[in-house]
């Protein structure tokens, strides 16, 4: 039986681990960011020596016979184990993981991991699972004080992964989180539909999984073996202007990013995508988690957002910022965008601005659809022509964000500049509409939402929460249109 201790440092070689059993080597790696880097936080890195010397080191020697060669460059940590690494990989291998390369990536199967916990005593099991997230926080959980619960000044821990990670490691960690009565706040899966819900062709979407806890629950429980960990946990928590609790996923109400207007992603189909996953859309994280399975997830929240679907998923992209050939060219890929779907009109920003102010909802250009619920939300199109006027004064700049209040910054540059006119081609189809600063350009995509309808399926019968979007085709467009115009 895997005694505490080896639980703390099975969770560690899981965060950040490598055994390459047929060739005896093992190693971790860690990745502790400025909070972690001997230049920049000196403190922090005086610290981490110090828990690598008398707490890992040790550990690995008593409980397998290891010794642990400790390595720093800047950022990134390193630690070799030497010796017989066969008890060590039979205590992973117990707990589910392969022992042929990265750890975190090995895990196929969720159960393997869940049930060796759920299997244990009753009585021991909280203790055991909390060692073994110990040794997760250890190694991945980040100290950095930007991690910040998006409504309010309290403090997060991030645990992070690569994009490489398992998701079925990830989905199993959550729910290890749940078995000791902590809630996780957020699970950020690598996901287009997550990192990139507006932007179609985001190509940087691949960020990895990250899961958030609140910091409270991470200090209440002692998850973390490390001093230096637990030292700036504390300094954290003091910092903390509001506290936070997360809510059980059952009761958590739907947010307003989560009922945003989306786009389906160009990326849906990517290889990065786990394959019983791969080709569908996801209005939401919680709308992933259930489709893997998560039987805690709302599910009138989902049947919520599922009503309103039509309304919320945009068939292109909803805006996407680029040069004007990198755009045109984007357009036209789509077979059934055609130029002649166009006409050119000259946009007054003052204009747009007083629409906004009265209804940031309220579409404009809706020329195919007489209809108060379909054409190009007023709000995105304005926050569009900002990123373009940002870029066209200042092309060195990569971030298409604009920093600040998008509003402010677009009446100020009216203040400054007097009547800003923006160039368009308003579509005749419900196609996106693009609009153009200098030379850059913006794609701004349509809300139709009795067209879309149609475009919605749910083709999986084993599995009721896989949705498929398709594009329309180049006749359904042009009846389209044609219909409502009558």
């Amino acid at each position: 039986m895997i005694c505490p201790e080896k639980y703390y440092l099975c969770g560690l070689m899981a965060a950040c681990g490598e055994l390459y059993q047929g060739r005896g080597e093992a190693k971790l790696s860690f990745d502790f960011g400025d909070w972690g880097d001997i230049e920049k936080s000196p403190g922090n890195a005086v610290s981490l020596t110090r828990d690598f010397i008398s707490t890992l080191g040790p550990k690995f020697l008593e409980f397998y016979k290891l010794n642990l060669d400790v390595q720093e460059s800047s950022s990134n940590w390193y630690a070799k184990l030497s010796g017989d690494l066969s008890v060590l990989a039979t205590d992973l291998q117990t707990l589910g993981f392969s022992c042929n390369g990265k750890l975190f990536s090995s895990l196929t199967d969720r159960n393997s991991l869940l049930s060796a916990f759920l299997g244990l005593n009753s009585m021991a099991r909280p203790g055991l699972i909390k060692e073994f997230l110990s040794g997760i926080i250890d190694g991945r959980g980040s100290a950095n004080r930007n991690h910040r619960k998006f409504n309010a000044k309290a403090q997060m821990v991030a645990i992070q992964f690569p994009a490489n990670v398992s998701w079925e490691f990830m989905f199993a960690l959550c729910q290890l989180f749940r078995e000791i009565g902590i809630m996780v706040d957020q699970l950020c899966w690598n996901h287009p539909n997550y990192w990139s819900g507006t932007d179609a062709y985001y190509p940087n979407w691949s960020k990895g999984i990250k899961l958030r806890i609140v910091l409270g629950d991470v200090l209440n429980n002692s998850l973390f073996r490390f001093g230096s960990k637990g030292q700036s946990f504390e300094t954290n928590a003091i910092e903390e202007s509001a506290s936070s609790s997360a809510s059980p996923c059952e009761a958590k109400t739907l947010s307003s990013k989560e009922v945003d207007f989306k786009a389906v992603s160009a990326f849906e189909s990517d290889p990065r995508i786990p394959e019983n996953l791969r080709g569908y859309h996801f209005m939401c994280g919680r709308h992933i988690c259930a489709a893997l399975g998560c039987p805690r997830v709302s599910e009138e929240a989902l049947q919520t957002l599922f009503t309103k679907a039509s309304e919320l998923i945009c068939p292109y992209s909803v805006k996407t910022i680029g040069t004007i050939d990198e755009l045109q060219g984007m357009l036209f890929r789509e077979g059934e965008i055609h130029s002649d779907d166009f006409q050119k009109r000259t946009i007054a920003l003052s204009r747009l601005l007083l629409a906004n102010r009265d209804d940031s909802l309220r579409p404009v250009f809706n020329e195919f659809e007489f209809s108060t619920l379909s054409g190009y939300p007023v709000s995105k199109l304005l926050d569009a022509i900002a990123s373009l006027l940002q870029k066209s004064d200042d092309p060195s700049k990569k971030s298409n964000r604009v920093k600040g209040n998008c509003m402010e910054y677009l009446n100020s540059s009216l203040h400054h500049h007097g009547e800003i006119l923006i160039e368009a081609l308003v579509p005749r189809v419900p196609v996106p509409l693009f609009v153009s600063v200098g030379g850059y350009a913006g794609l701004i995509g349509p809300r139709v939402p009795s067209l879309v309808k149609g475009l919605i399926s749910f083709p999986d019968s084993s599995n009721k929460y896989l949705m498929k979007v398709r594009k329309p085709t180049r006749q359904e467009l042009l009846a389209y249109a044609w219909y409502q115009q009558g």
